[in-house]
C-alpha cells in the first residue's frame, strides 16, 4: 500500500506547514485552519473512555482537538512519517505546546502495527477522497475488523479517476466492501448528488 504518499502527497516533504494545511484544505493556514467540532459529538459521550483512531490525521488539526475536546479519550492519529513530524511542528504553532503535552494523544505511521488493534471509533475527516481505490479496498477490509463504528466525511470523488476521465465514488467504493451508512447529513446528496466536490457526513455501524 502506498500509505498517503502518493500524487502531489509525494510533495509534501520539502513544503511548510502553511503550504501543508493548505494542500489539506484549501486556502487556510496554520492561523486560521479549525478541527471538525460538528464530527466529535457523533463519536460517543465525551465522559467515557473511549479509544479513537484519527484515520489520516495529516498535521493533527483534529488529533489535537479531539484530546481537548475530552481528556477521557484516547485518540492514535495515523499518517505517514512526514505528516506526522509536521503535526509536532502543528502543536507549537497552533497550540503553543510540545508534542509530548498532549497526553492522551499517540501517532502512529505503521498501519501493520494499528491494524490489530479495536477502537470504539474510526474517523476519516477528509481524508479517503486522496487514497487510490485498491489502497482503499484494504484499509476498509481491515478498519471492518477494527471497530463498530466508522466515521467518514468528505467530498465524494476520488483524485484518482477512471480511465475515461470521470471520477471514483467514494461512497460508491465503501459501498462495494460492504458499508452502507446508518446516518447521512445529507441523504439527499448522497443519493442523487451529481457534483463530485458536495461534501457529506456519514457513519456507518459494522
Amino acid at each position: 500500500m502506498n500509505k498517503f504518499n502518493f500524487g502531489r502527497w509525494k510533495e509534501i516533504r520539502d513544503k511548510s506547514l502553511d503550504v501543508i494545511v493548505d494542500m489539506v484544505l484549501t486556502n487556510h493556514n496554520t492561523e486560521n485552519v479549525v478541527p471538525s467540532i460538528p464530527v466529535f459529538q457523533h463519536i460517543g459521550d465525551k465522559n467515557e473512555t473511549l479509544y479513537i483512531l484519527d484515520f489520516g490525521s495529516g498535521v493533527g488539526r483534529n488529533t489535537f482537538a479531539l484530546s481537548e475536546y475530552s481528556e477521557k479519550w484516547q485518540i492514535t492519529g495515523y499518517d505517514n512519517e512526514i505528516m506526522i513530524s509536521s503535526a509536532k511542528e502543528f502543536s507549537n504553532k497552533k497550540y503553543g505546546k510540545s508534542f509530548n503535552d498532549f497526553k492522551n494523544i499517540k501517532f502512529e505511521s505503521n498501519w501493520d502495527e494499528i491494524k490489530n488493534n479495536k477502537f470504539d471509533c474510526i474517523v476519516a475527516i477528509i481524508v479517503l477522497q486522496h487514497i487510490s481505490e485498491s489502497d482503499l479496498d484494504i484499509y476498509i477490509q481491515d478498519i471492518k475488523k477494527m471497530t463498530n463504528k466508522f466515521i467518514v466525511t468528505g467530498r465524494r470523488s476520488l483524485d484518482e479517476l477512471n480511465l475515461d476521465g470521470s471520477f471514483k465514488s467514494v461512497w460508491k467504493i465503501l459501498e462495494k466492501n460492504g458499508l452502507s451508512p446508518v446516518f447521512c447529513n445529507n441523504p439527499e446528496l448522497y443519493k442523487k448528488s451529481e457534483n463530485p466536490s458536495d461534501h457529506i457526513l456519514c457513519i456507518y455501524e459494522i
